[in-house]
């Protein structure tokens, strides 16, 4: 098979996974998290100061030679997963490598002929392997300026370690080339559902323009898609999210119409220059076989919105999304793409110093039974003054052993702070806990 064709392959099955799921086949977390405002919380979303320029050309994003997948993880019990990312390789940028503007999270199961579609936020606040607590997005860009070429596997690594789900392969898309995909196509339908209006949409030559939808059935253009798909001043970022699914939907059923097969030679040299994927043919025609006929009560839908990830500003001034930790755990588990793991098992080696605010603080002994019984190690760190005025988790491990604690501690998880690690502390320290100051006597 083609190359192209190959690519092109790559990313209808992508559209015909994601678009299997209609309104009603949508089944997300009905769990509603409620946490309570931390000092440096801000619900401003700013966009993210990574603007094009003409000084340096844009690193090009093309079709590697046939690979093999040899050395590659092989999927388990027939499930295979995929992380599809979505990038803005313009003419010209200024700052090199492009972050990866969409991910999602595609897991089928080859064998029931069901499937998991996950959105992830771009701006969610996570450890980024070797490089430290990052937008997720980042990660892709930062392993290309290290070494062209290693972002996507670096992407994969980042969301596998953070959500505990294994990911066997990945496809990256540059958004450019949905754009002429959508002009060879004719445009697209579809439904905007409120008005919508951007007086700071970023342009290619590095200024602003003003983009606004109004309500109701329209045809769009490439350009207008992208705009429709990435704006996100005026609402949230979540809701740009929803926005690019529902551009998929609205593709899926385009490319299902008698007219594409005379369209495709075009589109099969844009999948060319703009798909990258390490998926091997016979993956791909197991997922086409695999998915023909399937229902759309077989495909989950699920998004990790604003119930689960928060605008938060880091010390830096950063506009991030910090995640519900515990939250996001449990809606990866609900949908099958791990199971929970023993807590205690995770715990064991690990130590905690666990600071009280006064020498007759009576929640000392309460929390180091409930860590004990955690199993962790708990040191006592003697007294520390806790400015916060709430418990606390310093949380030094790069992964998710605040999380961890803090549902030991019956804690929220913003409670937790992700903190760079001190000078000289042992590696089995974990975290510092500072508990919060008793309450004054009634």
């Amino acid at each position: 098979m083609h190359s192209a064709t190959r690519m092109l392959l790559a990313l209808l099955v992508a559209l015909s996974v994601t678009a299997c799921a209609t309104p009603g086949a949508v089944r997300l977390s009905d769990q509603v998290y409620s946490l309570p405002a931390l000092p440096g919380y801000d619900a401003s979303h700013a966009d993210d100061p990574y603007r094009p320029s003409a000084e340096q050309p844009a690193p090009v994003v093309t079709v590697a030679a046939e690979a093999s997948t040899d050395a590659q993880p092989k999927p388990q019990q027939g499930r295979l997963t995929i992380l599809v990312m979505g990038v803005d390789a313009r003419e010209t940028w200024s700052q090199g490598p492009p972050r990866t503007d969409a991910m999602m999270l595609i897991s089928a199961d080859l064998g029931t002929h069901t499937a998991v579609v996950l959105s992830i936020p771009r701006d969610l606040w996570v450890p980024i392997p070797g490089y430290g607590q990052e937008r997720i997005n980042v990660a892709y860009r930062v392993a290309e300026l290290d070494k062209p070429g290693s972002g996507p596997a670096k992407a994969c690594e980042t969301v596998s370690a953070y959500l505990n789900v294994p990911i066997d392969r990945y496809a990256v898309l540059n958004f450019r080339a949905v754009r002429e995909a959508i002009d060879a196509l004719g445009g697209l339908e579809i439904e905007v559902p409120y008005e919508i209006l951007d007086t700071q949409y970023p342009t290619d030559d590095n200024r602003y323009m003003t983009v606004h939808f109004l309500p109701g059935r329209q045809t769009m253009s490439g350009e207008q898609v992208l705009e429709y798909m990435r704006t996100r001043h005026g609402n949230s970022d979540f809701d740009r999210m929803r926005r690019q699914q529902q551009v998929l939907l609205a593709l899926k059923s385009r490319v299902s119409q008698p007219d594409f097969l005379a369209k495709l030679p075009q589109l099969l040299r844009l999948a060319r220059d703009s798909v990258n994927t390490n998926v091997s043919v016979s993956e791909m025609i197991a997922l086409a076989d695999a998915f023909r006929s399937v229902t759309p009560q077989a495909i989950t839908f699920a998004v990790i919105d604003e119930k689960l990830a928060y605008p938060w500003v880091t010390v830096t001034g950063a506009d991030v999304l910090l995640p519900n930790q515990s939250g996001i755990e449990s809606l990866v588990t609900s949908l099958g793409l791990r199971q929970p793991a023993e807590e205690a098992n995770l715990a064991q080696g690990l130590h905690i110093r666990l600071y009280a605010s006064s020498a007759q603080d009576p929640g000392f002994a309460v929390a180091t039974q409930a860590l004990t019984d955690a199993g962790y190690d708990v040191w006592q760190g003697g007294i520390r003054d806790n400015p916060v005025g709430h418990t606390i988790v310093l949380d030094y491990s790069g992964g998710d052993q605040g999380q961890r604690l803090a549902r030991a501690l019956g804690l929220d998880s913003m409670q937790v702070l992700p903190s760079p690690r001190p000078p000289n502390l042992p590696a089995d320290v974990v975290a510092d806990i500072l508990l919060a100051p008793p309450k004054p006597a009634q």
